[in-house]
């Protein structure tokens, strides 16, 4: 392992050990990442869940890492991980129907004003919308999260006029179908 004093905190120790290094303070600067992460993958989970989530997953595998990939690229592959096992969990928990627990539910409530649905829908809008692929993702967070409008988007990103408004389009259709609200429409969507 490199003579980095970053990889003092993987040395020598299992898993249990190393998370306890990682939370205590952040060495790995994992906390910034997940933040980063989420708006830069537009995933709508909750920021303080994927962060301990990350911790765990560095944690487990850091055991085995030794240098290479480099760190970051490494730390990177933690954070997707740890979003793949959050989301699976989300839709798990929805389709058998596991309550909310009390930690998601600030992260839920902000998204049912945004949406404008009841706080027990807002879960499964949730699920929907990172059910998406990344593009439309990226365009229901600049608008649900950054409070953009479609017309800002295309304009900024140089797409035809109506590609963010499609992306849109795409989100409320699959609110639809986990919410099953037919006929609920999106305030920021006008269909």
């Amino acid at each position: 392992m490199p003579e980095d004093p970053v990889f003092e905190v993987f040395r020598s120790a299992s898993p249990r050990e190393i998370l306890l290094r990682i939370a205590e303070g952040d060495p790995l600067e994992i906390a910034p990442r997940c933040t980063e992460f989420l708006r830069e993958e537009a995933w709508l989970i909750d920021a303080e869940r994927m962060t301990l989530r990350s911790f765990a997953c560095t944690a487990y595998a850091a055991v085995g890492y030794r240098g290479a990939p480099p760190l970051s690229e490494w730390l990177h592959a933690r954070l997707h991980e740890a979003a793949r096992q959050l989301l699976e969990e989300e839709q798990e928990a929805v389709q058998s129907g596991v309550p909310t627990s009390r930690q998601a539910e600030q992260h839920l409530r902000f998204l049912a004003d945004a949406l404008g649905v009841e706080f027990p829908i807002a879960r499964r809008a949730c699920v929907a919308l990172n059910s998406l692929r990344r593009e439309p993702r990226r365009t229901v967070w600049a608008v649900l999260i950054e409070g953009r409008s479609a017309s800002e988007l295309d304009r900024e990103s140089g797409r035809p006029t109506g590609s963010a408004r499609a992306h849109l389009v795409q989100a409320v259709e699959a609110i639809r179908e986990w919410t099953r609200l037919d006929g609920w429409n999106w305030k920021a969507v006008d269909l």
